[in-house]
């Protein structure tokens, strides 16, 4: 087990926890990964915006969003700053929680 990449992943899924919290969604698990930090994975609920996350990540066109236009804007501004957060929360970390290189 290689202990450093298993922090990297913990603070790359608890960054997205965090996130998702603020954004009123939910986290029901996490599974971490000690041979590669960005394999680990959170299974998040996003409660009353879960048909329009899902229609956001399908990538096609729906008809939900086309008709709720602002709202799956708002939904797609938290997914943004939900996966990014893993990435930046992970980064300042392994940078010994220095936003030097950031």
């Amino acid at each position: 087990m290689n202990e450093e990449i298993l922090k990297l992943c913990a603070y790359h899924e608890s960054g997205r926890i965090v996130f998702a919290y603020q954004c009123a969604y939910g986290c029901e698990s996490v599974t971490l990964s000690d041979a590669d930090s960005g394999k680990g994975s959170s299974k998040l609920n996003g409660y009353n915006d879960l048909e329009f996350i899902q229609a956001i990540l399908s990538g096609k066109e729906q008809p939900l969003i086309k008709d709720n236009t602002a709202r799956a804007i708002s939904v797609a501004k938290n997914l943004m700053k939900i996966y990014c957060a893993g990435s930046c929360a992970e980064n300042y970390f392994e940078n010994n929680k220095s936003t030097a290189g950031i």
